[in-house]
């Protein structure tokens, strides 16, 4: 990770190395100080986790996890980015579009549930960067579900016993 201050500048940054030899006599350290100088490629600020209940959505500004640069190292202007979504894990939960720098996520129908990630690009049209985001759809109890066509027809006699099996009429999508 690049060490920057308050005010957004790029820092020294340092790493201390030890060498030996494997004797107790045959040991170096020392400090190693570099500048870091910027690529100019694009920077993700980990987009954090999202979560909603199956059936449902939610829509992110990604725009707050972006940064950019100059080959230089001067900041650049965000809204100069290009974001596109790279792919998805299990394409069969979502549905994931982009507009803008708002991403729109929508669980494909009400009875899916699970986690998964998204991968997202962002580029000035030079360098790229990739990220993946994770989205938790919750799973969420539906009721079961009666189905009373099977009465449609039903004749009832007064002081008759009928009996009926509802096997086939009460369905639950969550088991």
């Amino acid at each position: 990770q690049i060490p920057i201050n308050a005010n957004g500048e790029v820092q020294f940054a340092n790493l201390y190395v030890t060498v030996s030899d494997g004797t107790s006599d045959g040991v170096s350290s020392d400090t190693l100080l570099f500048n870091v100088i910027e690529n100019g490629m694009p920077r993700w600020n980990g987009p954090p986790s999202q979560g909603f209940d199956e059936g449902s959505g939610i829509s992110v500004n990604l725009r707050p996890y972006l940064s950019d640069t100059d080959n230089a190292g001067n900041p650049s202007d965000v809204d100069l980015l290009s974001i596109s979504i790279i792919g998805t894990e299990h394409q069969e939960m979502l549905t994931a579009e982009l507009d803008g720098y708002t991403l729109r996520v929508d669980a494909m129908d009400d009875d899916v549930f699970g986690t998964t990630t998204i991968g997202l690009r962002a580029s000035d049209g030079v360098e790229f960067s990739d990220t993946q985001m994770t989205v938790n759809i919750n799973g969420i109890n539906d009721a079961p579900e009666f189905d009373i066509s099977v009465f449609d027809d039903l004749v009832l006699l007064v002081g008759k016993q009928s009996e009926f099996d509802f096997s086939g009429a009460i369905t639950d999508v969550d088991g």
